[in-house]
């Protein structure tokens, strides 16, 4: 049988993997096209799906200067409405956030109730 210990030890670096997945990996629908790229990002950032919209003057500026419209990412794939890997990026950004939301709710109550 798993010990307790080993155990915490194997979630903790499943979830420090999911978090550098989350962190960096994400999408981006550039500009005026129907191309999707599943991209490293040179940032860690907690968004993951960068939609630029139609290519025209009003979309440049929103957009212009931030590291996504500059192309300052590594492309893993390319696709045309979807690439493979998005649907599990997804996924494990949801699982990612539940995780982190329970582990916020939970660590303060248990570091609580152990010094008492």
């Amino acid at each position: 049988m798993i010990k307790s210990k080993t155990l915490w030890i194997i979630m903790l670096l499943i979830y420090i993997g999911i978090s550098v997945i989350k962190l960096f990996v994400g999408i981006i629908h550039p500009m005026g096209g129907t191309s999707v790229y599943l991209v490293v990002k040179k940032y860690p950032t907690l968004k993951n799906e960068w939609i630029l919209g139609e290519e025209n003057p009003k979309n440049s500026e929103i957009h212009k200067g931030n590291w996504y419209y500059e192309g300052k990412y590594t492309i893993i794939a390319k696709g045309e409405n979807g690439v493979i890997g998005q649907n599990l990026l997804k996924t494990l950004s949801r699982i990612w956030w539940m995780v982190t939301i329970v582990l916020l709710i939970i660590l303060p109550i248990l570091l609580i109730y152990r010094k008492k």
